[in-house]
């Protein structure tokens, strides 16, 4: 085939190649809820992302192809059906109902879609009317097509202002004030914590009761009332470990839908009408079309657009409620999570029972990384009293040497206590390096890189760069100095002075579970909602799972008012409190900041 042929091939297969193909865009953007819900299809995520930024662009380049080809020549009936793709090229650009945004940026951009939906729907219309040239039910067709497209082209912007920042920031502030209205009594925050502390105190778990979180208002950074969060954690204490994590991943999945999908730009009546309606209009023009006179007409674009008839009536739906609500599957193994998140549930609620006893109190445990858990091991608060980063990165190192020297038992390496230290220690060291963002403002990940080359600059001789040998390497290699993965060899060796090796292990869960919490109630809810557009993260779970326990959030920290005098003498005078055992006392300097 030569040039000229070529360049002839494509002139007359240009346009049908170009809507077939934007075809093919929206089947991978109709099946994208699964892969960007499913850790396990993490890698298929660029071809959505391609999907999601090149479909448009080929649904616009389709209709000004459209455009040009038909004002340079027109060739009568041959031609005449290639105008009747111009309202399913609309339809296309409305692109699916289970994906209106890749990030969360894209929301924010919903009036340039706006003006993308007046371009194009002008341009379509244009096409259609000027070179129309198909019989009486062709045209009824063509109608409500163009009905269609532009009512879910319409639905696309509308989708992206519902979920933009200041429509989701208003519509919470409307619900908290709806809930403040509803408060009876206004409580203090003494009255809270001696109403929650009650709570835990009291509350049984029913094994029949379900609930579910409400938590929009935490992704905007927004404080409920009182009242309404001692309600929300009465009926979440009801819940068994099972229930309690689904409900939190239910959350996560409802944020994900009004976030991400057209889900919450369809709760008004107008907009849910037109979702009902949208398979009807596409049926109906596919049954006309099929009855109508085809003779005349190029026997290569009829089955086009069969091709492209018969795929709307299946996306123009509303997507299964199945899949706009299963759980919400985050970036580790859902088993893991499910034991870190009822590990972390016990010390919320242990926290309740035997720390927290006044709003000084109350305040302090929020502020906790570790000092909690090593209260009757003072000799080891050094590795505290350093920046955030370094004390999750020497931890690290220390748990992995804890966990490969010599003197561990294999039966230690099994217990469940180790299991989750190794866990959270892993997911930890993966934020640092990956999400650092999210660990908490000011985190350094170049601090692995720096730990890294310590390593080999001190190493006797080549590396086998596994756990367990890097783990010997450092227990051989160190004196005491000053680097960071000094003092990680030193904590592992202060670690493994304690006797009891089930002790090491809950000390080092203990802490690690503090650090967790730590992170996770410092970390913005904007981060939270960007991170449901990536996969999710384990760290939104557990910062959900403090929220309806009643811990204190990032909103309530930043916008307290300075303590009453009375509360900071409270602070400063506040009893002792019982450690994790409930069995000895801890003075205010144990665990004071550090």
């Amino acid at each position: 085939m030569g040039l000229s042929s070529a360049m002839q091939w494509w002139e007359e297969w240009q346009l049908r190649i170009l809507v077939l193909g934007s075809l093919f865009i929206q089947y991978i953007l109709y099946f994208s809820i699964w892969v960007r819900r499913a850790p396990i299809l993490r890698k298929l995520r660029v071809l959505v992302w391609i999907a999601y930024i090149g479909g448009d662009a080929l649904a616009i380049y389709a209709l000004a192809t459209l455009f040009n080809r038909h004002k340079q020549t027109c060739d009568g009936e041959s031609s005449a059906l290639e105008v009747m793709w111009a309202p399913v090229l609309l339809i296309h650009l409305g692109g699916q109902t289970c994906i209106s945004a890749y990030s969360l940026e894209d929301n924010e951009l919903w009036k340039r879609h706006t003006i993308t939906l007046v371009s194009q729907v002008t341009v379509a219309l244009y096409v259609f009317c000027k070179w129309w040239s198909g019989g009486k039910m062709q045209l009824e067709a063509a109608i409500l097509l163009f009905v269609a497209g532009t009512l879910k082209f319409t639905q696309k912007p509308w989708a992206l202002r519902t979920a933009s920042f200041n429509s989701l920031q208003a519509s919470s502030t409307v619900f908290l004030l709806t809930q403040t209205q509803r408060e009876e009594h206004v409580y203090s925050l003494e009255e809270y914590v001696q109403g929650a502390k009650k709570c835990v105190l009291e509350v049984k778990v029913d094994n029949q009761h379900e609930y579910g979180t409400e938590s929009a208002y935490m992704f905007v950074d927004l404080s409920a009332p009182y009242s309404f969060r001692i309600a929300e954690l009465h009926f979440f204490l009801m819940l068994e470990d099972n229930r309690a994590y689904s409900d939190l991943q239910g959350s996560l999945g409802t944020t994900f839908d009004h976030m991400y999908t057209k889900v919450g730009s369809s709760q008004s009546k107008l907009s849910f009408g037109s979702i009902l309606l949208l398979p009807f209009l596409v049926l109906a023009s596919a049954v006309l079309f099929a009855k109508s006179h085809k003779d005349g007409h190029n026997e290569k674009d009829i089955k086009v657009t069969y091709i492209l008839l018969a795929a709307l009536p299946c996306w123009s739906s509303y997507f299964p409620s199945w899949v706009s609500a299963p759980t919400y599957h985050v970036s580790i193994v859902s088993w893991t999570t499910f034991q870190v998140t009822g590990v972390v549930r016990q010390h919320v609620e242990d926290g309740w029972k035997k720390y927290i006893s006044d709003a000084a109190s109350y305040r302090r445990f929020s502020e906790l990384r570790g000092q909690w858990a090593l209260s009757k091991h003072q000799e080891i608060g050094w590795s505290l009293k350093m920046s955030y980063s370094e004390s999750v990165l020497i931890w690290h190192v220390a748990t992995d040497l804890c966990f490969y020297h010599p003197n561990t038992s294999p039966q230690g390496q099994q217990g469940e206590p180790t299991l989750r230290s190794r866990e959270i220690s892993n997911y930890m060291i993966y934020l640092l390096l990956v999400r650092p963002e999210m660990l908490m403002p000011g985190t350094r990940s170049d601090l692995f890189t720096l730990a890294s080359d310590i390593i080999v600059e001190n190493s006797k001789g080549s590396l086998d760069m596994t756990e367990e040998n890097l783990a010997h390497e450092i227990l051989n290699m160190w004196p005491f100095a000053t680097d960071m993965v000094s003092n990680a060899l030193k904590l592992s060796i202060e670690l493994m002075e304690l006797g009891d090796e089930k002790e090491r292990w809950t000390l080092i869960q203990g802490v690690w579970m503090e650090m967790l919490c730590y992170s996770a109630s410092r970390c913005r809810g904007y981060l939270h909602a960007k991170s449901l557009g990536d996969g999710g993260e384990f760290l939104s779970i557990i910062w959900l799972l403090l929220s309806v326990m009643g811990m204190e959030t990032l909103a309530d920290r930043h916008q307290r008012s300075v303590p009453s005098q009375e509360e900071a003498t409270a602070e400063q005078e506040a009893p002792a409190s019982t450690s994790c055992s409930g069995t000895t006392d801890q003075s205010e300097d144990n665990l004071s900041l550090v």
